[in-house]
């Protein structure tokens, strides 16, 4: 742990990490199990000795150590996402692969001298245990040859059908994806001990409003509270604290401390479902804003569009109608259009007296922005602040359009002129947010989402597919851009993509050395889909939504279940070049390799089990990752029992009518 505080690794010691070292628990004795388990069964054979030992792990060296290295390949992508969601998966990405890069060394040199000097014991308590455990060694050998055995040969012997029923599955996994039955919530939001309420009021509202509609606010607050206490009796309610405060005349924000989850009848969701629900209509807002104030909300809306024309007119009807198609998705709601917040704006036009003065319009423009907004005298250097001197009218002044009508403005020559004989003044409607993007007007819309009914990637899908669209169709020259959390979510979703290929890859590429084939690595690598159908049913069964953590959770899940499949693989290469019957050898391969693969598997599932049954809400955001990993090696256990024996032999049969159809080939073109 303390090399993550070293200047070689930019990392610390947090919740991420930490995770990543409870990831890792199961995954790294997936070596040592394998190691261990060859010696014990070669000590079974020939004896105790550090001969057993030696020759127990040289016959499982190579393929152990490749299984290791497939696992650090893909955790590798984890390093390189981008966009702001970066730094969770990395966190986990850095401590997994140096606890596997070190469990190579403790796995090949420390572990195989711990067990060669290992001497019988003598304690009482421990020889029970013995007893106890050569029974259970029994029965699974029981299992293995009455059970496991007979279902491997009826499976080979129907293999095509085998293959094809595996197939079924993984296809019914993705209709759970594509059918919502499984939802899809790249940033799911966790669920918090705060909630923030914002209020803007329409502009010009006096200040006596704005305070009127945050009383009414904090009145609906103790109502949501006294029901809550009324209906459990439990009289630490709802509410630690709450604040709130304005930063101008029509804006206010109350901030309010919930107890915690777990000491409270209702979620977080809840409260503000009926807090919404209790607060109703208020006369004069035009903005009302009720989220929790967890971290996701960091990155923006979970819906933002940003829509640009040049006529500001078409621009506010564009966004009016992609305001009215979003109202019409259940699920969203503080729907906000920036095209609605307008203000006046006093637009200058030169007239022809200021020409003839040698005025332009940007003079006009920076004297009367010197007026109003200041201009820079000097700057005054007091201990390490430095304090700028602005020059610019009275405060009085500057708030009276009078002030604009009676402004003179200085010519070149330094004579003096008023205002109004050198320009005219038009006031205008304008944005009150003025954004530009490529030098066009911009408005934003965007809408939170309730993540617990809809998913906001396919409500964006249906957007930028149909509603966009038509929008440009309807205002000649409108274009559109994605921001905020939705944008982010597509950077991570690409990097994913690009790094799960180069994962596969870098996985084929290290598998293909060991087997020293170009094929085999593809019959290891065909647990890799199958594992995914673990992951969707996990998430089925345990109430996850498909998350960002979820995605990292797979594309780790590929280098991790491929590790039995090439212990599996390699037993079978070494019978069929040592001359047994190929059917033989892989039946003989799957008993043999039965226990280290179960072990192996279990360990990982049982060292992730906290994790799954943890209630914290800090844990909320790394669970799916923890439930794409347990369950994903769980099927691919089945997978690799099972599948993999049929898949060895499938390729057989190719390799069969291969030579099959070249020699016929050969023999027509001889007779030709």
């Amino acid at each position: 742990m303390a090399i993550l505080n070293t200047p070689y690794v930019d990392a610390s010691l947090n919740m991420i990490s930490l995770f990543g070292f409870i990831l890792v628990l199961g995954i790294v004795v997936d070596d040592a199990i394998i190691i261990g388990e060859s010696a014990y069964a070669q000590q079974e054979r020939t004896g105790p000795g550090i001969s057993s030992v030696i020759t127990g792990v040289h016959e499982v060296a190579i393929p152990a150590t490749f299984g290791v290295l497939t696992t650090i390949a893909a955790f590798m992508p984890t390093l390189f996402i981008d966009g702001v969601f970066a730094a969770f998966p990395e966190a986990c990405g850095q401590v997994v692969t140096l606890c596997l890069c070190f469990s190579l060394i403790e796995s090949k040199w420390i572990l195989p001298a711990h067990l060669a000097h290992s001497k019988p014991t003598r304690n009482k308590f421990l020889l029970e245990i013995d007893r106890i455990q050569e029974g259970m060694n029994a029965r699974l050998r029981r299992f293995i040859e009455h059970f496991y055995r007979p279902a491997v040969k009826t499976c080979i012997e129907n293999r095509y059908a085998t293959l094809a029923f595996f197939i079924s599955i993984l296809i019914l996994c993705f209709g759970l994806l594509s059918g919502g039955i499984v939802r899809t919530v790249i940033a799911p939001e966790v669920p918090g001990e705060f909630l923030q309420v914002e209020i803007r009021m329409r502009e010009g509202a006096p200040i006596q409003e704005t305070i009127q509609s945050m009383d009414i606010v904090r009145a609906a607050l103790s109502r949501v509270e006294d029901s809550y206490i009324e209906d459990t009796g439990d009289k630490k309610g709802l509410v630690k604290h709450f604040a709130t405060y304005g930063w101008d005349r029509i804006n206010g924000i109350m901030v309010i401390e919930l107890t915690k989850e777990n000491e409270r009848a209702i979620s977080t969701r809840e409260i503000e479902r009926k807090f919404r629900k209790e607060l109703g209509f208020l006369h004069a807002v035009e903005v009302l804003s009720i989220s929790a104030a967890d971290p996701s909300n960091e990155f923006g809306p979970d819906i933002a569009l940003d829509l640009m024309h040049d006529d500001l007119d078409k621009l506010s009807l564009a966004s009016a109608d992609l305001e009215d198609a979003l109202r019409r998705y259940e699920g969203l709601y503080d729907i906000r259009n920036g095209a609605s917040d307008t203000s006046d704006e006093f637009h200058l036009n030169v007239l022809p007296e200021a020409e003839s003065l040698g005025l332009t319009l940007m003079d006009l423009g920076n004297q009367v922005r010197h007026a109003f907004y200041g201009a820079e005298a000097q700057r005054v250097q007091r201990g390490i602040d430095e304090i700028k001197v602005m020059v610019r009218y009275p405060e009085a002044d500057r708030k009276t359009i009078a002030s604009l009508d009676g402004m003179y403005i200085r010519t070149p020559e330094g004579e003096e002129v008023p205002l109004n004989t050198v320009a005219s003044v038009d006031v205008r409607q304008g944005l009150l947010k003025a954004t530009h993007i490529n030098y066009e007007r911009a408005a934003e819309i965007t809408a939170e989402a309730n993540k617990d009914i809809v998913e906001p990637g396919r409500i964006m899908s249906d957007i930028t597919s149909r509603v966009l669209p038509e929008l440009v169709t309807k205002y000649p020259g409108l274009s559109w851009g994605v921001s905020g959390i939705s944008d982010e979510e597509k950077k991570v979703v690409t990097s994913m993509a690009y790094g799960f290929a180069l994962a596969l890859f870098a996985i084929y590429a290290l598998l293909a050395i060991p087997t020293k084939s170009y094929l085999q690595p593809l019959i290891i690598m065909g647990v890799i889909p199958f594992g995914v159908i673990g992951a969707v049913f996990g998430h089925w069964v345990m109430g996850h939504p498909m998350s960002m953590m979820s995605l990292m959770g797979i594309i780790a899940l590929s280098g991790v279940v491929v590790n039995d499949s090439l212990i599996l693989v390699n037993y079978i290469n070494k019978s069929v070049l040592g001359g047994s019957d190929l059917r033989k050898a892989i039946l003989d391969g799957g008993a043999r390799r039965f226990r280290p693969i179960l072990l192996t598997s279990l360990t990982t599932f049982f060292g992730l089990a906290p994790m799954l049954l943890e209630t914290s809400v800090q844990a909320q955001e790394i669970i799916p990752m923890a439930v794409s990993l347990a369950f994903g090696i769980i099927f691919a256990t089945v997978i690799t029992l099972l599948l993999v024996p049929c898949l060895y032999l499938i390729l057989s049969d190719l390799n069969n009518w291969w030579k099959i159809y070249s020699k016929q080939s050969e023999l027509l073109g001889q007779n030709i």
